[in-house]
């Protein structure tokens, strides 16, 4: 697949909505045992024919994690999510179902959540524009919850649509001195691959420094 179209898929990003996830990862077929699983490998799933699963559907395997503050209530915790690859159904039973790893993001573990994949359609990078400093998001987390990154990585923004990103658009990751009112240093460029309502997941695609959470990011327009 081009990296545009998994690139939608793959990586880390705000839950948006109700959550769509309506069955677990259970195991691997031939060895129950086994906890993370990669490419080829057959996995069990706890749904089946009674909800609508057929041999060749495809699905995504996502988990969540804990972003912010990890110390915080239970009630007050944020959390991002990660799409750990694409799953397809094999063969379906009335309450679990066989699926093969079609692609891996990252890693598959038993007890990942999966959803309806729906692949977003192909796009190409915009015009580069002029960075908009004025009105600046924020990186608020990278991939699995890190909260550095580097040329190639993905990490998330906390403004989306609204903001005005789009696919395809160009970003520049800066900083400011003298507490935030200080000269512009800019830190890297990236480019909006996935977008929501209020947040996107972006891909730095050249860094002069460390990118980090808190960093913030101009739209180009």
């Amino acid at each position: 697949m081009p990296k545009e179209l998994l690139a939608s898929v793959c990586g880390p990003g705000q839950p948006a909505g109700p959550n769509l996830a309506f069955g677990r990862v259970v195991g691997h077929r031939d060895d129950p045992k086994r906890q993370l699983f990669g490419n080829g490998d057959a996995i069990v799933i706890d749904v089946g024919t009674s909800v609508g699963i057929s041999a060749g559907q495809n699905f995504v395997v996502r988990r969540q994690f804990r972003t912010g503050d990890k110390g915080a209530p239970m009630k007050l915790a944020t959390f991002g999510q990660q799409t750990a690859g694409l799953i397809q159904v094999v063969e379906a039973g009335p309450a679990t179902s066989t699926a093969v790893v079609v692609y891996l993001c990252g890693e598959v573990f038993a007890g990942d959540t999966i959803e309806p994949f729906d692949a977003l359609p192909m796009w190409a990078s915009q015009d580069t524009g002029t960075p908009q400093f004025d009105e600046p998001a924020r990186i608020v987390f990278g991939e699995h919850g890190q909260i550095m990154g580097s040329p190639g990585r993905l990490m998330v923004i906390d403004k989306g649509l609204t903001w005005g990103a789009r696919r395809g658009r160009h970003l520049t990751i800066f900083r400011r001195s003298a507490g935030g009112e200080g000269a512009i240093t800019s830190v890297a460029a990236a480019i909006v691959v996935a977008v929501n309502a209020d947040s996107a997941t972006i891909r730095i695609e050249r860094a002069s420094d460390a990118v980090s959470v808190g960093d913030m990011v101009a739209l180009h327009r």
